[in-house]
């Protein structure tokens, strides 16, 4: 375990840890000038361990001494249930002990935060199959068909992991890879559609003029290309989605004949808002 301090201390500071079947005092080491860190012994079978520094009045952190094996399906729990970790046999490739810790996860871009985020740990520890994270979301949550789990991928960046509802237990969960800092946020904002090519009033002497479109979304995303529809006429194009560039963007299967015609596009997100953008145009 790491400890760091907010300024340097005169003595090196020592921890006392204790669960069902021992108490201890424990020396850290210190790895720089306000950094401490300390390696503690595991017990699969001495119940929750409780850690606190010797001396100082700073809260308890109580970390759990379940182990999880690779040929065993297991489910691992914090805080009554609060969070979950499913892990499937096989999917690990040594055993370890998962640890969750709660925070606060702050504003983030197209999203409205819910104040339930954890961190799990070891940090960055991957798995040979993806398992499963769940996140419990508060009673008063009046749209959760709008939460999603997602993983801090930078400093304030986060990325849509999934939205599997169980609202009997009001849990949301997300199939990973990783251990990483998991919070749920709400997207109730509709996607963008910008740019419409050719817009509004435009006339054309070409008959099978290339349609595009500009898409984004900064909540959720987009997740599937069967959510970016391009019609012509009331007829449903086959159209192509770049993602990196966001744009949609297709060509009518044949010469349009001369006179008005009508487009629209229409985008989903991956929490269900949807936004519609039309405009016509003439052919000469």
């Amino acid at each position: 375990m790491r400890l760091t301090s907010d300024r340097p201390l005169a003595a090196v500071p020592m921890l006392n840890f204790a669960d069902d079947q021992r108490q201890d005092t424990l020396a850290l080491r210190q790895t720089g000038p306000q950094e401490y860190r300390a390696s503690l012994p595991f017990s699969a079978s001495g119940g929750p361990l409780t850690i606190q520094v010797a001396d100082r009045a700073t809260p308890a952190l109580a970390l759990l001494q379940q182990q999880v094996v690779p040929e065993q399906e297991s489910q691992v729990e914090w805080d009554g249930g609060e969070a979950r970790l499913h892990l499937g046999a096989g999917s690990i490739y040594a055993p370890f002990f998962p640890q969750a810790q709660r925070f606060s996860p702050p504003a983030a871009t197209g999203l409205a935060p819910t104040e339930v985020g954890y961190e799990f740990t070891p940090e960055q520890h991957s798995f040979d199959q993806q398992v499963e994270v769940f996140l419990r979301y508060a009673p008063t949550v009046a749209t959760p068909q709008k939460l999603g789990l997602y993983q801090e991928r930078g400093e304030g960046e986060w990325t849509f992991v999934g939205n599997e509802l169980d609202p009997a237990q009001r849990l949301v969960s997300g199939k990973v890879r990783r251990l990483l800092r998991f919070a749920l946020f709400s997207d109730t904002q509709a996607p963008s559609i910008t740019a419409l090519q050719p817009a509004a009033g435009t006339a054309l002497k070409e008959r099978q003029p290339l349609l595009r479109a500009q898409v984004g979304d900064e909540g959720s995303g987009i997740g599937r290309e069967e959510d970016l529809t391009l019609r012509l006429d009331g007829h449903r194009l086959i159209g192509e989605y770049d993602p990196e560039a966001g744009t949609l963007s297709a060509r009518p299967e044949g010469p349009l004949r001369p006179g008005r015609h009508r487009w629209e596009v229409q985008v989903r997100d991956q929490s269900g808002n949807q936004a519609t953008a039309r405009a016509e145009f003439t052919v000469r």
